[in-house]
This record gives C-alpha cells, sequence and structure tokens, in this order.
C-alpha cells in the first residue's frame, strides 16, 4: 500500500470536522482508485508494495 493510502487512512480517523473527514475520504478514495487500475504495471515493473 501506498504511503499516501495510510496517511489518509489515518488523517480521516483524526479530522477535527465532518468536512475535513470527507475531504480526506474522497481523497483516498482516488488513491485506492489509482492503485487498482495501474496495478497490473506496477506488478510488472516491480514496484507494486
Amino acid at each position: 500500500m501506498r504511503g499516501g493510502v495510510k496517511h489518509f487512512s489515518l488523517s480521516i480517523l483524526t479530522a477535527p470536522d465532518l468536512q475535513t473527514q470527507q475531504f480526506y475520504h474522497q481523497r483516498l478514495s482516488g488513491e485506492l482508485e489509482y492503485l487498482e487500475r495501474f496495478r497490473p504495471f506496477l506488478r510488472e515493473l516491480r514496484l507494486e508494495e
């Protein structure tokens, strides 16, 4: 898992308000979509964690 995903996961839990939580949730969703889309390429390049 990329460092950004871990960071945003923790940020959602510690966000001070709902708006900030929603912002981090949207960013996390984007990170996960990115990983899923490019996983075959990352695997071939041996960059997958």
